[in-house]
């Protein structure tokens, strides 16, 4: 946004003009062209981040006349830096660019504008107007009024050339001895621009200032009576300070200023040509007087520090006026954080543990980016989260700050967020073993991503079991669905690649996977007759099949005879037998009812189980039920089994019934009794 400035009335820009001197060329903005009401934004005016000090020396080298180049051997006064209390502090001779940048940084006004200003004034930057010792001891025609004057000096620092220090100047138009000489010119007119523009908005700032400069002269020159108090009806200060419309008179003629950028320049040169000339040396170098990346910064960072309460907000005070700059982003620093800006994220402070969080994994260059939105309280008032280009980091005092980035983040954001099942982030996003996914631990759980599987919770019975069997790089793979509650509601479970975990509190979790899992689950799951898994899926003894228990029972896999149930009376008597390793062989079908609805009975490789309780259960195979088949099973005169097949010394079998007893010998075959 573009601040308004307030006004200076024309009565007092004819007080005292700073800006007498102008070059004589044809302005090259055209008087159609010229805006008299807007001569430049405050976003490019305020805007001291445009160039450092080696780009102002390269600048200058440019020219091949110049008076302050580097090459020229120019060197003058180092401004070192400035404060309110003791004012300019100087160091040794330095380049133009070094003057030009630390006047610049100081007053927070664009180098550029200072390069314009000394062309208009001067033309040192091109050394169109030669290159006295007068001319540039008077290099921003500051103290140097319409009315004239000629004044000589001696015994000061004015410039140096080749390393031959200038100390004396005659004839000039410069007003007093401490104004003269190319720093004192600089940090003068530098000061002069930037506190006509902030005291046009009603602002004091950098009107005191005591020590090494005494400018006490300048302020009641120039700014006594109105403009002590005036500002612009529109400015957001407008409460401390008397309002006017912002009209002045220049050159006879009435002029709105619309900012206190233009009230600035009015101030300096209150003359429609010298400000025509002022725009047009600046569109020449530098393009744009109304766009400035710089400037939109500088102003986005004031304000969003303004709207957290400024010094008595939670960034606290100021601790360096300068807005630095790397790239597109630039930041400000203050007691407690920074503010950060870019032209795609606008300014947004960064403090505190995020902060912290976010520089440990390299600021604005890491994967999150910059942040583009404030930092702000969590639902349960117990951490604070804030949103960043690529993602967020959030966290607590208890649970440190984490990020919190894409399809993760989208899958704790479907469960809740804090307020979810899975609480705050309690670490930062990993790589899975395999290198394919990604991960994140929260305080009841982890959340899973793989790029064909998506993100998903992992968490409690659940999660200790797929730990157990090897996470992302076990025979389940990654979970590629939720967690679930169970039909009867008292377990859970969840998918994975190549199967499921399933389970309760009181049987635990397992593995739900292939033949077992599909058969298991045409008997109905946990609400069919097997109930839940007890148990991890086994290898049988013969190495040939698999089998899992479960709350009633077992099932049973064989690579040739498939997966069935086993349970019951059946099983134990099987298991007598010695499971898959007995003479039956593995199960082959299923548990079924006799045809007199009283018993079961179940087929195996190698014969049958079958029986009811009054009578037991009992093998069937061979001869014996061949016979025993033809003779009507259970529903014929023989009735249920009694006892297991017999075998004899001469091998002779014999098998008891409720009806009698079947016999069988090889060569003779099989004979009821």
């Amino acid at each position: 946004m573009i601040r308004f400035a307030k006004i200076l009335p024309a009565s007092l820009l004819l007080l005292f003009v700073v800006g007498a001197s102008i070059t004589a060329t044809t302005p090259k903005v055209s008087a159609a062209s010229f805006n008299k009401n807007n001569l430049i934004y405050n976003r490019v005016f305020d805007d001291y981040t445009t160039m450092t000090p080696t780009q102002i020396n390269s600048f200058l080298n440019s020219f091949s006349g110049s008076c302050i180049s580097p090459n020229s051997g120019f060197k003058a006064v180092n401004p070192v830096g400035y404060n309110p209390t003791d004012g300019y502090l100087y160091g040794s001779m330095a380049t133009a660019g070094t003057v030009i940048y630390n006047a610049a940084k100081a007053y927070e006004i664009n180098p550029r504008v200072l390069l314009t200003t000394l062309q208009k004034e001067q033309s040192l930057v091109t050394g169109g107007g030669g290159c006295s010792t007068r001319t540039i001891s008077k290099a921003m025609g500051y103290g140097c009024p319409d009315s004239g004057g000629s004044y000589s000096y001696s015994g000061i620092s004015l410039y140096s050339r080749n390393g031959t220090t200038y100390t004396s100047v005659s004839s000039i138009c410069v007003n007093d001895k401490k104004k003269a000489g190319f720093t004192q010119q600089i940090i003068r007119a530098a000061w002069m621009l930037k506190y006509s523009r902030m005291r046009s908005e009603g602002k004091i700032d950098f009107a005191i200032i005591k020590g090494n400069w005494d400018n006490s002269d300048d302020l009641n020159a120039t700014y006594s009576g109105y403009m002590t108090e005036g500002c612009f009806k529109r400015s957001k200060y407008q409460s401390s300070c008397t309002n006017y419309d912002g009209y002045a008179t220049i050159d006879s003629t009435a002029v709105h200023m619309d900012n206190g950028a233009t009230a600035a320049l009015y101030r300096y040169t209150p003359h429609f040509s010298g400000n025509q000339h002022f725009d047009t040396i600046f569109l020449d170098w530098f393009g744009s007087l109304s766009s400035s990346q710089g400037g939109d910064a500088i102003i986005a960072i004031d304000d969003r520090y303004s709207d957290l309460g400024s010094a008595g907000g939670i960034l606290g005070a100021v601790v360096d006026d300068s807005v630095n700059k790397n790239g597109d982003v630039y930041w400000k620093s203050y007691q407690n954080g920074y503010i950060l800006w870019s032209p795609s994220t606008g300014a947004w402070e960064s403090m505190g543990s995020i902060r912290s969080y976010w520089a440990s994994i390299g600021y604005s260059d890491s994967k999150l980016g910059l942040p583009v939105g404030p930092i702000k309280v969590t639902a349960d008032t117990n951490g604070q989260w804030q949103e960043y280009e690529n993602g967020y980091i959030i966290g607590s005092p208890s649970t440190g700050y984490w990020e919190s980035m894409g399809s993760i983040r989208d899958r704790w954001s479907a469960l809740g967020l804090v307020a979810g099942t899975l609480g705050y982030p309690s670490g930062p996003i990993h790589d899975t073993a395999d290198g394919i996914g990604r991960w994140q631990p929260y305080q009841n759980g982890y959340i899973v991503w793989g790029p064909s599987t998506g993100a998903w919770e992992s968490m409690g019975g659940i999660r200790s079991y797929w730990e157990a069997l090897g996470l992302v790089g076990g025979k389940m793979g990654y979970p590629i669905g939720p967690v679930n509650n169970t039909s009867d509601s008292i377990g859970r479970w969840q998918q994975y690649q190549n199967g499921y975990i399933i389970g309760n509190a009181t049987t635990g979790y397992w593995e739900s996977m292939g033949s077992i899992r599909s058969y298991w689950e045409a008997l109905g799951l946990v609400a069919g007759k097997m109930g839940y898994p007890t148990g991890s899926i086994k290898d049988t003894s013969d190495g040939k099949g698999r089998w899992q228990s479960y709350e009633n029972g077992y099932i049973v896999w064989g690579h040739t005879t498939g997966a069935w149930e086993s349970m019951g009376s059946i099983r134990t008597y099987w298991s007598s037998l010695g499971l898959v390793d007995s003479k039956l062989g593995y199960p082959t079908g299923p548990i079924k009812a006799t045809s007199d609805g009283i018993g079961q009975w179940q087929s195996y490789q190698h014969g049958y189980i079958v029986g009811k309780a009054a009578t037991g259960y009992w093998e069937s195979m061979g001869s014996i039920r061949s016979y025993w088949k033809s003779h009507g099973l259970v529903s014929g005169s023989y009735g249920y089994p009694t006892n297991s097949i017999q075998t004899d010394g001469s091998g002779k079998q014999t098998q008891t019934y409720q009806g009698g007893t079947i016999n069988y010998l090889k060569g003779t075959g099989a004979w009821g009794t």
